[in-house]
């Protein structure tokens, strides 16, 4: 599943990260926040008009665009 499908708190772990080769630094990036395959992340849920959504991972919130969350595969925890 992708994480932009991750439902308002629910926990998952964090499978496999495929980005474009244009967009490996946005890639880097997020492996250097922690979120690469393994870690656990959850959905504390999106703006109002949908886009962005807060992630939280570890003790950190983060707010992503759904286009990046679409590249974060998961399996749900739970």
């Amino acid at each position: 599943m992708q994480l932009s499908e991750l439902p308002k708190g629910a926990r998952a772990l964090v499978c496999k990260l495929t980005f474009d080769s244009d967009q490996c630094t946005l890639e880097r990036r997020l492996l250097l926040m922690g979120l690469r395959p393994g870690a656990t992340v959850e959905m504390v849920g999106k703006s109002p008009f949908g886009d962005p959504y807060v992630v939280r991972l570890q003790h950190q919130s983060f707010g992503l665009r759904r286009e990046v969350l679409r590249n974060i595969e998961v399996s749900l925890l739970d």
